[in-house]
């Protein structure tokens, strides 16, 4: 991949699945900055997806502050628990 640097800045996923060996490859992945880049409303509904509208909402808050050139940190994210927190520990159960 490092050979086709710089005109292309390749992302290759691998995932196996038991025997199952899966590959794909990109010769630039979606929200590179010169390859569709991602804007900040798909940034923001990418990470409702996985953290709820308040994580999402809190994460842009906390960049926000920080581009503004206030201090703040990780204690600014975990004021509250994430709504979806709950959503993303489901058990699977395998026969």
């Amino acid at each position: 991949l490092d050979a086709r640097l710089p005109e292309e800045r390749a992302a290759r996923v691998t995932v196996v699945a038991g025997p199952q060996r899966i590959m794909e490859e990109r010769p630039n992945p979606l929200g590179d900055r010169d390859f569709h880049p991602f804007y900040a409303a798909q940034i923001q509904a990418m990470l409702a997806l996985s953290l709820g509208d308040a994580g999402a909402s809190r994460i842009v808050g906390v960049v926000d502050r920080l581009f503004a050139g206030e201090r703040c940190g990780v204690l600014d994210l975990l004021a509250a628990p994430f709504e979806a927190a709950s959503a993303m520990s489901t058990t699977t159960t395998h026969p």
